[in-house]
């Protein structure tokens, strides 16, 4: 079975690393690696490193775009595209070795209207008319003009065509896919958190509280109540931490990775998301799942390029996760 990776907003993503960014000076980067991505791109050649057959469908724009196309089919990752007016967007991320500090600087993305989108959704229609499609990940940001409810309504073209879907967004467009009741839901906690206050969601996640014990209660609040509105799976990840996993009449269950710091976190929370298809469409329970999810996230984080990781330490790590089930 494939994985539809579904990329509204894909971006060159440049990477550079520095000792220290010194603001309002000339800054000379050690290292700097530029790939195709947005996040569904990330999750796209991450699952394929990891064995899975992976399509991309997504919209691009100018020559941006087509760098983007170009450089992805040299990734053995197929992908149908959405050609619009304007160019796709670029991201840029600094890290600074000396104190870990991650600065990101994403641009918004190309203009699009609803004919556009109308186009997206049909070339996803495509490709779930195939029947081989096992999981649909919606991921990033959509692009300005995007309709705020597209991406619930791709949740639910998946479900019409029987296929299980995962969404991996943000602000009003998540709030509204969690009503279209999506198979998963996979956000970090400050995602989490931006999508609780929009929905007015009450509860002790509301307590300013930044350590480690404090973020991880609060990820573990915030995956119960999402659970009760979607009535699936919500993933809180944590970044090094790990992550909170609640499910609809379960334990809630606190994953925590391997002992690996890797200096560049970027795309782990994609890479995480690719290791939880590669073993559901391989037909692994959920906990086997979350292994593989947070031994992909640790391998990321070792290989400078969002996306990018070694499958034989995603392996290596996957067998080191503790999974804890917590009192109900």
């Amino acid at each position: 079975m494939r994985l539809v990776a579904v990329a509204p907003n894909p971006s060159i993503d440049r990477f550079f690393g520095l000792d220290r960014l010194a603001t309002g000076a000339v800054n000379r980067p050690s290292i700097e690696v530029r790939v195709p991505g947005g996040k569904a791109l990330n999750v796209a050649r991450a699952a394929a490193l990891l064995g899975v057959d992976v399509t991309v469908t997504g919209i691009l724009a100018g020559h941006a775009g087509r760098w983007v196309a170009d450089e992805l089919v040299d990734t053995g990752v197929r992908a149908g595209w959405v050609w619009v007016e304007g160019e796709t967007r670029s991201c840029v991320a600094i890290y600074e070795s000396t104190s870990g500090a991650l600065t990101e600087l994403n641009e918004a993305g190309p203009d699009i209207n609803q004919l556009d989108w109308d186009r997206l959704r049909d070339a996803v229609e495509f490709e779930l008319a195939a029947r081989d499609v096992g999981l649909v990940a919606i991921s990033g940001s959509l692009p300005p003009g995007a309709p705020i409810e597209g991406v619930a309504a791709l949740v639910g073209l998946a479900e019409a065509h029987g296929a299980r879907s995962i969404v991996d967004g943000s602000g009003p467009s998540l709030a509204l896919a969690l009503a279209a009741r999506p198979w998963m839901v996979k956000v970090n906690l400050n995602e989490a958190m931006d999508v609780a206050r929009l929905l007015g969601l009450p509860g002790d996640w509301l307590i300013d509280d930044s350590s480690l014990d404090g973020r991880s209660a609060r990820a573990t609040i915030l995956a119960e109540s999402l659970v009760a509105l979607t009535g699936g799976c919500v993933v809180v990840t944590l970044g090094a931490a790990g992550s909170v996993v609640s499910r609809p009449e379960a334990p809630t269950l606190r994953v925590t990775l391997p002992a690996v710091q890797g200096p560049y976190p970027v795309g782990s929370g994609d890479a995480f998301l690719a290791g939880l298809a590669a073993a559901t469409l391989a037909g692994k329970p959920l906990e086997d799942a979350l292994r593989l999810a947070s031994g992909a996230a640790a391998a990321n984080a070792l290989v400078a390029g969002a996306g990018d990781l070694d499958p034989n330490d995603a392996t290596r790590f996957a067998a080191a996760v503790l999974i804890e089930r917590l009192p109900g």
